[in-house]
């Protein structure tokens, strides 16, 4: 199977970069929530910011982004498109891995991942506002 990579004109990318902020507002407002289900809404928000920052960060860096549904395929990108970052890159590996569980599993999650995995996104999503300040 081959990548699937994307391209995105200037106005599309500013959208994107809007997405990544609202999917981290709204990640935001539950991430102290008292059911198992608002934290993994809070979580899955928090996975969609993260993936919709790393398509802006791969586009300005790199020229394209994954499209695919292979994740592996936006990590690689991410990595090569903030090389030295290897910790932004790393968290954003971590967000991928809670996706599923996050928007299709059925088991609990607790407020100490929903708080880890808000951090990631933040980390994710302020690497993508400072390449966007150079773009």
């Amino acid at each position: 199977m081959f990548a699937r990579r994307g391209h995105l004109n200037e106005a599309q990318l500013r959208e994107r970069a809007d997405r990544a902020r609202e999917f981290l507002a709204f990640a935001d407002l539950h991430v102290s929530g008292e059911t198992s289900a608002q934290r993994a809404t809070s979580v899955s928000n928090a996975v969609l910011a993260a993936i919709a920052a790393s398509d802006v960060i791969c586009m300005c860096r790199l020229g394209e982004y994954a499209r695919g549904d292979d994740h592996r395929e936006a990590i690689a990108l991410l990595k090569a498109a903030l090389p030295g970052q290897a910790p932004v890159a790393a968290g954003f590996s971590r967000l991928i891995e809670a996706k599923s569980l996050a928007q299709y599993g059925h088991g609990q999650v607790s407020l100490s991942e929903t708080a880890a995995h808000l951090k990631r996104a933040q980390r994710v999503v302020d690497s993508m506002e400072d390449v966007l300040r150079r773009h």
